[in-house]
């Protein structure tokens, strides 16, 4: 199945309201909480996503770029917001935040850096509702799709199916009609889009059209993935994940 969650880091946050009417046909929308300590970029807290919450029914899906999510993670976990999505690298006791999320109601999820193993999340996969792989470098829209980042999807929705739960997988960062099937075949299924929504004229009629472009992702014939998995998705550093 695929899920659509636009970014709102690329509406128009003067008309922030109108600009969630025109997405009302997605499956989620994707709130980015930035505080220009773990990633440059600042943009919002907790008040906006109260707003937004009382302002669309959309299923809302936050994801904290920030320091000490430890402490501000379960604050979010506030009615109308579906997932807290957390960083690996960021979180001191990565299982012990997840349960207290689920615990307030609210799926938890744990996100990697481009740059971080997944190797400690495969160890604890089951603590987490949805795994957030970024494709891009974290912090600005607007990037190119990193697609030797595939791996390490394919290494999370093989774990997944071994262990026989249900885990949503979700890819931020560069995501368009071109590159979502090739993140569709190798395991993902929920898709943040930003400029490639509200880049254009309709985002009504982008939603539709990501959407149709994710059917027959696991067409071979469509998609080479080989040609696209040159990188490792061990490379780069880890983060440990408490118990």
């Amino acid at each position: 199945m695929v899920r659509i969650h636009p970014s709102i880091l690329s509406a128009d946050f003067v008309n922030l309201e109108r600009d969630l009417e025109k997405i009302a046909s997605a499956d989620g929308v994707h709130v980015d909480v930035m505080d220009a300590h773990f990633v440059p970029n600042l943009t919002f807290g907790l008040p906006m996503v109260q707003r937004i919450a009382e302002v669309t029914s959309l299923p809302i899906d936050v994801h904290l770029m920030i320091d000490d999510p430890d402490t501000w993670a379960p604050q979010y976990a506030i009615d109308r917001v579906d997932s807290v999505t957390f960083h690996a690298e960021a979180t001191r006791d990565a299982v012990s935040l997840a349960r207290e999320l689920r615990a307030r109601g609210t799926r938890a999820s744990i996100a990697v850096k481009p740059g971080t193993l997944v190797d400690d999340v495969l160890e604890h996969l089951a603590e987490f509702d949805m795994v957030l792989v970024m494709t891009v470098e974290p912090g600005f829209g607007g990037q190119s799709f990193m697609g030797e980042m595939m791996p390490k999807v394919e290494a999370l929705r093989g774990r997944a199916e071994e262990l026989g739960i249900e885990l949503a997988l979700q890819v931020d960062g560069g995501i368009t009609a071109d590159t979502l099937p090739i993140a569709a075949a190798s395991g993902a299924d929920v898709f943040v889009a930003g400029s490639a929504v509200y880049g254009h004229s309709s985002p009504a009629e982008r939603i539709t059209a990501l959407r149709d472009a994710g059917k027959g992702a696991f067409d071979t014939g469509r998609i080479d993935l080989r040609a696209i998995h040159r990188g490792i998705a061990g490379t780069g550093t880890a983060g440990s994940l408490e118990t």
